[in-house]
């Protein structure tokens, strides 16, 4: 981390070195890098795609905790828990899918940015259709439901979207 010669790199790199994938998986400290990135850009009215990316990063750290806590138990026991994780989760990837679908997206401080831009309005709309299919519903048929035809709707909008996308063999899949 120390070898990254700009801030924003050593943030990345340590929301990077916690996530689940990286060399020491941590989700707290995920989490806690995570939103030291994003809130090191609040208060700035066009931070460009920078910002976008710590946000893409703040929701799939929430995402990630919520996951751990869907994994360590089978029961009903962490249901809150997990909803809060993933409703923090699809907050962000909301915010960013109403963000950067504006033709004059405050992420999007130069042309050069619009296509990193696209991808992470990409990810962002995927990922609130993950979200919202796996929110535990402590066997409640109505509110499964309403979580199903959610996730429904955004992997469809993702689809209209993003046909050729990245994520679009895995929407249809859902």
């Amino acid at each position: 981390i120390a070898c990254h010669t700009n801030r924003e790199a050593r943030m990345v790199a340590l929301v990077n070195l916690y996530s689940p994938n990286g060399p020491s998986p941590d989700i707290e400290k995920e989490v806690a890098a995570a939103q030291d990135f994003h809130e090191h850009f609040a208060g700035i009215a066009r931070p460009g795609v920078n910002a976008a990316s710590a946000a893409i990063k703040l929701a799939d750290a929430y995402r990630h905790q919520g996951e751990e806590l869907r994994k360590a138990v089978k029961d009903t026991s962490n249901d809150k828990k997990i909803q809060a994780c993933y409703a923090k989760a699809s907050k962000v990837y909301n915010e960013l899918v109403v963000e950067l679908a504006k033709e004059d997206s405050k992420y999007v401080s130069a042309s050069t940015e619009r296509d990193n831009a696209k991808r992470l309005l990409e990810t962002a709309l995927y990922q609130l259709g993950t979200c919202m299919q796996r929110m535990p519903t402590s066997g409640n048929a109505k509110l499964e439901k309403a979580f199903k035809t959610k996730a429904e709707a955004y992997f469809n909008d993702y689809l209209k979207q993003f046909p050729k996308g990245e994520l679009a063999p895995r929407a249809m899949l859902q």
